[in-house]
């Protein structure tokens, strides 16, 4: 990936990423939306959403989204940063070949168990204390790209991508934050506003699929930074032979 680095900077991860969403942007729809749709109706057409209007039924709702997010959602990650690996290495980037060349049983596991394992541990260590909660965040922050991309899953994973962000957790932070607020929190005032616009069930959905949207662009941003830092650390150690 070397030829397509495009360095630390925000701006460039952005543009790289915007690039490759207008590139590929019937594929990542097509992702997402077999991936989330279903869930999107579910939630807006059932009584499961009117469950949410007491601490309890808030606590079952969210807990049918947390697992149908680690155990479906998964597919919509992996897909994506398979995806942005095969756009990068200039492979073909269409579902069938994502789906062929990329997805496996072995790699659906090694994400999950990883999620698991670093959504247990993180959540742990912001509820003993909230800044190492957050300093680890930064450090696992690619946890689950080291887990699609490489052969490692689990603590081995959250390693891996600890050593890659030492040294520039501060930048690493900055990337995550830059990112967040210039891709997922303008989808989410979009999909607000729609639910101010009318109490409807449609309005609810369009605006479930934007957040969706905007999570799905996010991972692809992820996956850009990844690769950028993966080349800055290989050229730091070529520098230093």
């Amino acid at each position: 990936m070397n030829e397509n680095s495009v360095g630390l900077k925000v701006g460039a991860l952005l543009a790289t990423s915007v690039d490759i969403v207008k590139k590929h942007w019937r594929t990542i729809l097509a992702i997402v939306l077999l991936v989330y749709l279903p869930i999107n109706l579910v939630m807006e057409l059932t009584p499961l959403a009117g469950k949410a209007q007491d601490l309890d039924g808030m606590m079952t709702v969210m807990r049918f989204q947390g697992m149908y997010e680690l155990l479906v959602g998964a597919f919509a990650y992996i897909l994506l940063a398979s995806l942005v690996r095969a756009h990068l290495d200039g492979k073909p980037v269409d579902f069938k070949n994502l789906w062929s060349a990329h997805f496996n049983g072995r790699v659906y596991i090694r994400y999950i168990w990883t999620m698991l394992v670093s959504g247990l541990l993180n959540g742990l260590l912001f509820l003993a204390l909230i800044v190492p909660g957050v300093i680890f965040a930064v450090y696992w922050a690619f946890a689950g790209l080291v887990s699609v991309y490489e052969d490692a899953g689990g603590m081995k994973a959250m390693q891996i991508s600890k050593a890659m962000v030492k040294g520039r957790w501060w930048k690493i932070l900055w990337i995550c934050l830059a990112g967040a607020f210039s891709l997922v929190l303008p989808c989410m005032i979009l999909a607000i506003a729609l639910s101010m616009l009318a109490d409807h069930w449609s309005t609810g959905l369009a605006g479930d699929i934007i957040v969706d949207l905007g999570g799905g662009v996010y991972v692809i941003y992820l996956a850009v930074a990844y690769a950028a830092l993966r080349d800055a650390k290989a050229q730091s150690i070529a520098q230093t032979k």
